[in-house]
Protein backbone atom coordinates (compact mmCIF):
# COMPACT_ATOMS: atom_id res chain seq x y z
CA UNK A 1 0.00 0.00 0.00
CA UNK A 2 0.88 3.70 0.00
CA UNK A 3 2.27 3.43 -3.54
CA UNK A 4 2.27 6.54 -5.70
CA UNK A 5 3.65 7.48 -9.12
CA UNK A 6 4.63 11.01 -10.10
CA UNK A 7 2.35 12.63 -12.73
CA UNK A 8 5.01 12.15 -15.44
CA UNK A 9 5.51 8.49 -14.49
CA UNK A 10 9.25 8.88 -13.87
CA UNK A 11 9.17 8.49 -10.08
CA UNK A 12 7.69 5.91 -7.73
CA UNK A 13 7.37 6.14 -3.95
CA UNK A 14 5.97 3.33 -1.83
CA UNK A 15 5.82 2.32 1.81
CA UNK A 16 7.37 -0.66 3.58
CA UNK A 17 6.21 -1.60 7.08
CA UNK A 18 8.23 -4.03 9.19
CA UNK A 19 6.90 -6.51 11.72
CA UNK A 20 7.69 -4.08 14.56
CA UNK A 21 5.52 -1.46 12.77
CA UNK A 22 8.52 0.68 11.78
CA UNK A 23 7.58 2.28 8.45
CA UNK A 24 9.78 3.61 5.62
CA UNK A 25 8.95 5.30 2.32
CA UNK A 26 11.26 4.40 -0.57
CA UNK A 27 11.70 6.69 -3.58
CA UNK A 28 12.75 5.19 -6.94
CA UNK A 29 13.60 6.86 -10.24
CA UNK A 30 12.02 4.89 -13.07
CA UNK A 31 14.75 5.19 -15.70
CA UNK A 32 15.87 2.13 -17.62
CA UNK A 33 15.65 -1.39 -16.22
CA UNK A 34 17.42 -0.83 -12.89
CA UNK A 35 14.97 1.69 -11.35
CA UNK A 36 17.40 2.72 -8.59
CA UNK A 37 16.30 3.76 -5.12
CA UNK A 38 17.43 7.36 -4.65
CA UNK A 39 16.12 8.09 -1.15
CA UNK A 40 14.32 6.55 1.81
CA UNK A 41 12.22 8.37 4.42
CA UNK A 42 12.04 6.64 7.79
CA UNK A 43 8.57 7.02 9.35
CA UNK A 44 7.48 8.76 6.13
CA UNK A 45 3.82 9.08 5.24
CA UNK A 46 1.43 11.02 2.96
CA UNK A 47 3.79 11.60 -0.03
CA UNK A 48 2.65 14.29 -2.49
CA UNK A 49 4.18 15.09 -5.89
CA UNK A 50 3.78 18.50 -7.49
CA UNK A 51 1.82 18.52 -10.76
CA UNK A 52 4.99 19.10 -12.80
CA UNK A 53 6.75 16.16 -11.07
CA UNK A 54 9.63 18.41 -9.99
CA UNK A 55 8.91 18.33 -6.25
CA UNK A 56 8.01 15.80 -3.57
CA UNK A 57 6.66 16.50 -0.10
CA UNK A 58 6.78 13.78 2.57
CA UNK A 59 5.41 13.96 6.09
CA UNK A 60 7.73 12.39 8.66
CA UNK A 61 5.77 10.77 11.43
CA UNK A 62 6.92 9.30 14.72
CA UNK A 63 8.12 5.82 15.53
CA UNK A 64 5.58 3.53 17.21
CA UNK A 65 7.43 4.00 20.52
CA UNK A 66 7.47 7.81 20.21
CA UNK A 67 3.80 7.92 19.29
CA UNK A 68 2.88 6.07 22.49
CA UNK A 69 4.95 8.43 24.66
CA UNK A 70 3.72 11.65 23.07
CA UNK A 71 1.53 13.82 25.26
CA UNK A 72 -2.06 14.23 24.09
CA UNK A 73 -1.93 17.90 25.09
CA UNK A 74 0.85 18.70 22.61
CA UNK A 75 -0.17 20.76 19.60
CA UNK A 76 -0.57 18.57 16.50
CA UNK A 77 2.04 19.02 13.83
CA UNK A 78 4.59 17.01 11.93
CA UNK A 79 7.89 17.46 10.13
CA UNK A 80 7.64 17.80 6.35
CA UNK A 81 10.51 17.17 3.93
CA UNK A 82 10.30 19.14 0.67
CA UNK A 83 12.60 17.58 -1.94
CA UNK A 84 13.72 19.01 -5.26
CA UNK A 85 13.76 15.88 -7.42
CA UNK A 86 16.21 17.37 -9.93
CA UNK A 87 19.05 18.39 -7.59
CA UNK A 88 18.09 16.24 -4.55
CA UNK A 89 18.04 19.29 -2.27
CA UNK A 90 15.70 18.85 0.70
CA UNK A 91 14.20 21.56 2.91
CA UNK A 92 12.71 20.64 6.30
CA UNK A 93 9.67 22.36 7.82
CA UNK A 94 8.60 21.60 11.40
CA UNK A 95 5.23 21.71 13.21
CA UNK A 96 3.36 21.40 9.90
CA UNK A 97 -0.37 20.69 10.02
CA UNK A 98 -1.10 20.99 6.26
CA UNK A 99 0.90 21.18 3.01
CA UNK A 100 -0.41 21.91 -0.50
CA UNK A 101 1.28 22.64 -3.83
CA UNK A 102 -0.27 25.26 -6.08
CA UNK A 103 -1.88 24.02 -9.29
CA UNK A 104 0.96 25.44 -11.43
CA UNK A 105 3.65 23.85 -9.17
CA UNK A 106 5.38 27.20 -8.60
CA UNK A 107 4.43 27.63 -4.93
CA UNK A 108 3.50 25.69 -1.80
CA UNK A 109 1.23 26.63 1.09
CA UNK A 110 2.53 25.31 4.42
CA UNK A 111 0.32 25.60 7.49
CA UNK A 112 2.39 25.70 10.67
CA UNK A 113 1.33 25.49 14.31
CA UNK A 114 2.70 28.31 16.42
CA UNK A 115 3.29 28.57 20.15
CA UNK A 116 -0.14 30.13 20.62
CA UNK A 117 -3.50 28.79 19.47
CA UNK A 118 -3.27 30.56 16.10
CA UNK A 119 -1.70 29.13 12.96
CA UNK A 120 0.73 30.67 10.52
CA UNK A 121 0.64 30.07 6.78
CA UNK A 122 3.92 30.07 4.86
CA UNK A 123 3.73 30.61 1.10
CA UNK A 124 6.92 29.17 -0.37
CA UNK A 125 8.28 30.26 -3.74
CA UNK A 126 9.78 26.98 -4.94
CA UNK A 127 12.15 28.56 -7.47
CA UNK A 128 13.85 31.25 -5.37
CA UNK A 129 13.17 29.67 -1.93
CA UNK A 130 11.60 32.86 -0.54
CA UNK A 131 8.79 32.69 2.03
CA UNK A 132 5.81 34.97 2.65
CA UNK A 133 4.11 34.40 6.01
CA UNK A 134 0.55 35.19 7.11
CA UNK A 135 -0.76 34.93 10.67
CA UNK A 136 -4.13 33.85 12.11
CA UNK A 137 -5.14 31.92 8.97
CA UNK A 138 -8.06 29.61 9.75
CA UNK A 139 -8.71 28.34 6.19
CA UNK A 140 -6.87 28.43 2.89
CA UNK A 141 -7.28 27.01 -0.62
CA UNK A 142 -5.35 27.21 -3.88
CA UNK A 143 -7.23 28.09 -7.05
CA UNK A 144 -7.87 25.33 -9.57
CA UNK A 145 -5.98 27.40 -12.15
CA UNK A 146 -2.68 29.23 -11.73
CA UNK A 147 -1.62 30.12 -8.19
CA UNK A 148 -4.17 32.27 -6.39
CA UNK A 149 -4.44 31.52 -2.66
CA UNK A 150 -7.70 32.29 -0.85
CA UNK A 151 -7.41 32.75 2.91
CA UNK A 152 -9.71 33.41 5.84
CA UNK A 153 -7.96 35.61 8.42
CA UNK A 154 -9.32 35.54 11.96
CA UNK A 155 -8.41 38.78 13.72
CA UNK A 156 -9.68 38.68 17.33
CA UNK A 157 -9.33 42.43 17.87
CA UNK A 158 -10.99 43.43 14.59
CA UNK A 159 -13.14 41.54 12.09
CA UNK A 160 -12.61 38.39 10.06
CA UNK A 161 -11.52 38.91 6.47
CA UNK A 162 -11.53 36.97 3.21
CA UNK A 163 -8.34 37.61 1.24
CA UNK A 164 -6.71 36.39 -1.97
CA UNK A 165 -2.91 36.36 -2.35
CA UNK A 166 -1.33 36.01 -5.79
CA UNK A 167 2.33 35.16 -5.05
CA UNK A 168 3.35 35.47 -8.71
CA UNK A 169 2.67 39.23 -8.57
CA UNK A 170 2.82 39.72 -4.79
CA UNK A 171 -0.69 41.21 -4.84
CA UNK A 172 -2.90 40.77 -1.76
CA UNK A 173 -6.59 41.61 -2.03
CA UNK A 174 -9.24 41.80 0.68
CA UNK A 175 -12.55 40.64 -0.80
CA UNK A 176 -14.72 40.97 2.27
CA UNK A 177 -14.67 41.65 6.02
CA UNK A 178 -17.21 40.60 8.61
CA UNK A 179 -17.63 39.98 12.32
CA UNK A 180 -19.30 36.70 11.34
CA UNK A 181 -17.43 33.50 10.47
CA UNK A 182 -16.58 32.34 6.96
CA UNK A 183 -17.15 28.65 6.24
CA UNK A 184 -16.49 26.18 3.41
CA UNK A 185 -13.90 28.10 1.41
CA UNK A 186 -13.80 26.55 -2.06
CA UNK A 187 -12.72 27.35 -5.62
CA UNK A 188 -14.90 26.08 -8.42
CA UNK A 189 -13.30 23.40 -10.59
CA UNK A 190 -11.37 24.67 -13.62
CA UNK A 191 -12.25 28.29 -12.97
CA UNK A 192 -11.29 31.38 -10.98
CA UNK A 193 -14.62 31.51 -9.16
CA UNK A 194 -14.41 31.45 -5.38
CA UNK A 195 -17.34 30.50 -3.15
CA UNK A 196 -17.57 30.85 0.63
CA UNK A 197 -20.34 30.46 3.19
CA UNK A 198 -20.88 33.35 5.59
CA UNK A 199 -22.48 32.27 8.85
CA UNK A 200 -25.54 34.37 9.77
CA UNK A 201 -27.05 34.15 13.25
CA UNK A 202 -30.74 35.01 13.56
CA UNK A 203 -32.88 35.21 16.70
CA UNK A 204 -34.89 32.11 15.94
CA UNK A 205 -32.46 29.93 13.99
CA UNK A 206 -29.01 29.70 12.45
CA UNK A 207 -28.83 30.21 8.68
CA UNK A 208 -26.14 30.58 6.06
CA UNK A 209 -25.75 32.98 3.15
CA UNK A 210 -23.67 32.09 0.11
CA UNK A 211 -21.27 34.74 -1.17
CA UNK A 212 -19.72 34.09 -4.58
CA UNK A 213 -16.68 36.02 -5.85
CA UNK A 214 -15.97 35.72 -9.56
CA UNK A 215 -13.40 36.77 -12.15
CA UNK A 216 -10.59 37.36 -9.67
CA UNK A 217 -8.05 38.12 -12.37
CA UNK A 218 -9.66 41.43 -13.35
CA UNK A 219 -11.23 42.13 -9.97
CA UNK A 220 -13.74 40.52 -7.59
CA UNK A 221 -17.39 41.27 -7.61
CA UNK A 222 -20.24 39.99 -5.48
Amino acid sequence: GNRQFSPDGKWLIYGVTRVDEERTLRLHRLTGKKMPEVESFQHGTRPVFSNNSAWLAVTIGKSPAEAKKESKEKLPGATTHLRNLANKETTVFKNVSAFHFSEDSRFAAIEVNGKSAGKALIVRNLSDKSNTTFGNVTQHAWSDQGSHLAMVIDSPSISNSLQVFSPKTGMLRTLDSSELEYKSLQWRKDSLDLAVMLEVLARSATGQRLSVYTNLVTGPRR
